[in-house]
Parts: C-alpha cells; sequence; structure tokens
C-alpha cells in the first residue's frame, strides 16, 4: 500500500452525547452549520481535505503543517464566537488535535500512526483549544503567529509510547490553566479577536498645509504605508477603503480600534513648506491604551520614499522585534520614483476612486502621465489597466478585439515590472475579464492575494471571478475576507450584492434577498440588486413581488433587455445568469 507523509487535523465535539440527550434536533441543526460555515470551509481554505466525517467529528488531511495548524485556528476562533453566545448547557465547542506523521493511503481513506495520535491529541485539548504533538510543534516554531504551552507527556489511548503535548491557547494571564479566547468570559472582558495576528488600522494623515494640493501628498502617504504594511503575511491591516471612510472624521485612536477590532492604530499628518516636510506619526496599542512609537520626520520632499520606509519599518519593529531585518528590509523595497509623476499618480487614484466614467478618464490621463515621468513605475500601468477595463466592463461595451488585445499587454507589461506587486496581477484578472476569459482571471487572482492576503479588492474580484465560474464555496469564502478586512468599505453595497449573487447561486434565495437589501441601504448597483431580488421572489414562490421589482428596474431602465443583461454581467455560462434570465423571460422581458 501507498504511504506518504501528512499533516491530520482530528476535530471532536465535546460532550456530543450530552448535547443530543438535551435537544437532538437543535445539537443537529447547529452542528450542520457549524461544520458547513465554519469547518469545511477553513478546511479548504488552507489547502486541506476532509476525508472522514464521523457523527461529532471528522478528519482532514493538509501537505504542509504550517496549513493545518492555521485551518485549526480559524475554526476554533469562529466555533468559540458562536459558542459565547450560546448558554452553556447548549454550546457546542471543539477539540482539535494536530500531527504530523505517515499515513496510509487507501483510496481516498487514511490509516494508520499518524491518523491514530491525532484522533488521541484532540481529546486532549481543552475545549475550544489545540493540541499538537512535540514533533509536530517543533516543525511549526518559528513558522507561524501561534503559540502554545508545553504540557509535557501524555498517555494517550492505545498508544504505546507517552507523547509530548503542546497546548494552544498558552496559559492564560489570570492563571489556573488553558483558558480560549472568549470562553467563559463576559463580552465586555473578551471581544473577539480578529485572529492570533496582530493586526492595525492606519488613518489617513492629516495635511495640514495650507496648500490644498498637498492633500494628494498626504493621501498618498497614507495609502504607500497601508500597502507597504500589507505585504506582511503575519500582520492584519485594514483595507484603504475603510480607513479613507475616516477622513475628516474626529476619531480617538480607542474608538478606531474598538470599531475596527485591531490592536494598533497609526495616525500621522503632514506639514509641507515649499520642498520642506514636516511629517509626524504616532502607533498607539489598544490593549495599554498608550504609545509605544513615535517619530517626527524633517526632510526635503523628494525624500519622502525614504520616509515611507522609515515609518514601515519602525512600525514592524514596535509590533514584532523578532522579525528578521532583512525580511523588513525586502518588503519595503520600492522602485525609483520621480517625486512629480508619484503625485500625479495619487490624482489619478483620487479620479479612479469616483468611480464614473469621467473619473476613469481622467484617471487613465494621469497614469499615462506618470509612465511619462517614471516609465518603470508598474503601478500607473496597472492602474491604467484597472480603469479601461472598468469602463469596457461597465459603460462602453462595444470596444475593439484589438483595444481588448492592447489592455491585455498593458496589464502585462505592469507584471514584467514588478511582479511582486499584487496591483499587476489584479489588473491582469480584470483585463482578462474583458475577455470573458474567467477561468484564466483565477489563477492571478490566487497569486495577488498569496503576494498581500491583506488585499481586500483583490479578494472581492476574486469573489466577482468564482461565482462567474461555479466555483460558489470558494466565492462564498472571498467575499467574507474582503467584508472582514474592510468593513466599512466604500464599495460595501457592491460587496453585499456579490454576497447576494453567490447565495443566489447557492439557491439561498432568502440570504440572497436579505444581502441585496443590506447593500440597497448603502446605495448604488440599484438595477443589479433588484435582478437578484425577483429572482430570490420567484424561486422562493413569490411572484407578484418578483413583478413589482420588475417594474422598478423598468422606471430606471425602461429600454432594459436580456441582450443588456448579459452583456453587463460578463458571465453568459454561470448559474446565476441562467437563473436570473429564466426568470425575466417568464416575466416579458425582450431579448433585444
Amino acid at each position: 500500500m501507498q504511504r506518504k507523509l501528512a499533516a491530520i487535523l482530528a476535530a471532536d465535539v465535546v460532550g456530543y452525547s450530552r448535547l443530543m440527550r438535551a435537544d437532538e434536533v437543535g445539537t443537529l441543526a447547529v452542528m450542520k452549520a457549524l461544520w458547513s460555515e465554519v469547518v469545511q470551509p477553513s478546511v479548504r481554505a488552507h489547502q486541506g481535505r476532509v476525508f472522514k466525517l464521523m457523527g461529532d467529528g471528522m478528519l482532514a488531511e493538509f501537505a504542509s503543517v504550517v496549513d493545518a495548524a492555521n485551518a485549526a485556528e480559524a475554526i476554533q476562533t469562529a466555533a468559540n464566537e458562536r459558542a459565547g453566545a450560546q448558554p452553556d448547557d447548549k454550546a457546542i465547542r471543539l477539540r482539535i488535535g494536530i500531527n504530523l506523521g505517515d499515513v496510509v493511503v487507501d483510496g481516498s481513506d487514511l490509516y494508520g500512526d499518524g491518523v491514530n495520535i491525532a484522533a488521541r491529541l484532540q481529546e486532549v485539548a481543552e475545549p475550544g483549544g489545540i493540541a499538537l504533538s512535540a514533533g509536530t510543534h517543533d516543525y511549526l516554531r518559528g513558522k507561524s503567529t501561534l503559540t502554545f504551552a508545553d504540557a509535557g507527556e501524555r498517555s494517550l489511548k492505545n498508544i504505546d509510547e507517552p507523547v509530548r503535548v503542546w497546548l494552544w491557547p498558552e496559559v492564560s494571564q489570570t492563571g489556573g490553566g488553558v483558558a480560549p479566547a472568549g470562553v467563559g468570559l463576559s463580552g465586555a472582558q473578551a471581544a473577539p479577536s480578529r485572529s492570533s495576528q496582530p493586526s492595525i488600522a492606519v488613518l489617513p494623515f492629516q495635511n495640514l498645509s495650507s496648500d490644498p494640493d498637498a492633500e494628494f501628498f498626504a493621501d498618498g502617504m497614507t495609502e504607500d504605508v497601508i500597502n507597504a504594511l500589507s505585504k506582511f503575511r503575519w500582520l492584519t491591516v485594514i483595507a484603504r477603503g475603510t480607513m479613507f471612510s475616516y477622513k475628516s472624521k474626529s476619531v480617538t485612536d480607542a474608538q478606531v480600534a474598538q470599531e475596527l477590532n485591531v490592536r494598533y492604530v497609526l495616525e500621522g499628518s503632514v506639514r509641507q513648506t515649499g520642498q520642506r516636510m514636516r511629517l509626524s506619526a504616532q502607533l498607539t496599542d489598544s490593549k495599554t491604551g498608550g504609545s509605544i512609537w513615535s517619530q517626527r520626520f524633517d526632510r526635503q520632499a523628494d525624500d519622502i520614499f525614504a520616509i515611507q520606509d522609515d515609518i514601515t519599518n519602525a512600525i514592524v519593529a514596535a509590533i514584532a522585534p523578532e522579525i528578521d531585518r532583512a525580511e523588513r528590509t525586502g518588503a519595503s523595497a520600492r522602485q525609483q520614483r520621480d517625486l512629480d509623476g508619484w503625485l500625479r499618480y495619487q490624482q489619478g487614484l483620487a479620479a479612479y476612486y469616483k468611480q464614473t466614467e469621467d473619473g476613469f478618464d481622467q484617471a487613465i490621463d494621469d497614469f499615462r502621465y506618470t509612465q511619462t515621468i517614471n516609465p518603470q513605475f508598474a503601478p500607473a500601468f496597472a492602474m491604467e489597466a484597472m480603469s479601461r477595463a472598468t469602463i469596457a466592463l461597465n459603460f462602453r461595451f462595444d470596444i475593439s478585439d484589438s483595444e481588448k488585445s492592447d489592455l491585455v499587454d498593458l496589464a502585462g507589461k505592469a507584471i514584467t515590472l514588478d511582479p511582486r506587486d499584487p496591483l499587476c496581477w489584479l489588473s491582469s484578472s480584470r483585463a482578462h475579464s474583458v475577455l470573458r476569459q474567467h477561468e484564466n482571471c483565477v489563477p492571478l487572482l490566487d497569486k495577488a492575494v498569496s503576494l498581500n492576503p491583506n488585499f481586500a479588492t483583490a479578494w472581492f474580484w476574486r469573489a466577482n471571478t468564482l461565482w462567474r465560474v461555479d466555483r460558489l464555496n470558494e466565492a462564498y469564502e472571498s467575499i467574507e475576507k474582503a467584508i472582514a478586512l474592510s468593513p466599512f468599505d466604500p464599495s460595501m453595497s457592491i460587496f453585499l450584492y456579490n454576497r447576494g449573487v453567490i447565495f443566489l447561486s447557492m439557491g439561498e434565495y432568502k440570504k440572497a434577498i436579505e444581502s441585496v437589501d443590506q447593500g440597497l441601504i448603502l446605495g448604488t448597483v440599484r438595477t443589479w440588486a433588484n435582478i437578484n431580488r425577483i429572482a430570490g421572489y420567484w424561486y422562493l414562490g413569490d411572484h407578484t413581488t418578483a413583478a413589482k421589482y420588475l417594474n422598478n428596474i423598468r422606471i430606471e431602465n425602461p429600454n432594459i433587455t436580456v441582450r443588456y443583461l448579459l452583456d453587463a454581467a460578463a458571465a453568459d455560462d454561470a448559474i446565476w445568469t441562467r437563473l436570473t434570465l429564466h426568470v425575466l423571460r417568464e416575466l416579458g422581458v425582450p431579448e433585444e
């Protein structure tokens, strides 16, 4: 028989028999939701495979111990949050064990000591916690932000030799054993953590100069610091869209930390007089309420890129002193830029974020100007491609084949200039969307989020692309990731609309309606949201309400046709397209 080395994750429900005796129907319903909404998606998201499901547990395999540990953390964090809202006699908590060992392959099933030890390890894990064997912990050391406590050697059932066990979470600060986050504490004492990773929000830098053009300078500093910090995989960084929603608002660091559930908040200001610039920045720790780093920089304006690196490295050093200096230097390395071109690029971004046809045209002019100043600046090429793709997909559907080909080449040039910039890979995916090559877009988006796991926009477009090729579970995971990284994003209505599309495609018609209803409170995408409502109500059997929302569309767009919707959706073969067009045809929408 074939043998291989694998990381095995074993999960089990604590007190399963007691819960079933108390409320069989309710327990089964909660468990089903937990498996389908938390456990299985977390396993898949970390490149794992569930190979055995039992009534009260499951076994999964991973090629990497790091992936197995990250999946376990994601599962327990979500499961503990759910359990924290339930009475103790009804709360479902999990124990998880992970072991790296030799396994025997039998078809789709796995056997052997590697599996057996993992199953026994979960029995000694704390409720809501994770247990590792010593060998597994040794392999994980230095490769994960998770920290485990040495629980000594344990005799495990049906395992000949004692196994040294490591437990997560570590011994609680209050003493008296291991206490998983959020278990047994009130909401005020234990606000759920975003993850075990450090988390940071970068407030928009304040422009203290009298020159209104300096606003682009301050915004550019903010954006560059966010982008630089986002490259660190161990650090959760709130996305640009959400952070710019705080611009010009009077908020405290503590308020921002509480609203976004982050530990660290960076704020700063920029004052420019002629070619002299003063930049001040301060990093606060919401856990202690104090400043852990602050600094003032007085430089010439053409030294801004060095200042950006200085700020990034100082923050990283303050948050994680153990991070190797070479890693910090590598992550913050940037292309040489010309100040004039960089400022024009910032103006282009401001025009792009207006999300209007005129705004995109203006942005293209600005990005092309930047290219003439600095032909090696990859983001200018990537953002021109993004702008042109957005116009082609939303405003001007009849661009020629040569224009489409030129668009793909433009994004490809951005990748050639800087293959480490995730924006370049995102722009290539948008260019291929114009060609309706959605399957080709997926690996490009996978590359973007692998380079920057904090890139909320790339997670959104990954979701948007995956539903078009009917990979619906992955699409749902991606849209939830985007929402988590940018909870106050200006495009949140579009995020929620796309989540509604995914729900409709899954046959979750009520959830589809609820999601687009939430999006409509925030505005935009009204026609598309109503299409989702029409289909949702139709398949729920409420044809009268479906017809009412079609009338709403006709008020806004009296010439609505099936052909227009096919062109605008750019997803001819998707489940969503087939579902919605069937209903619209049934309700009498003309083909042309």
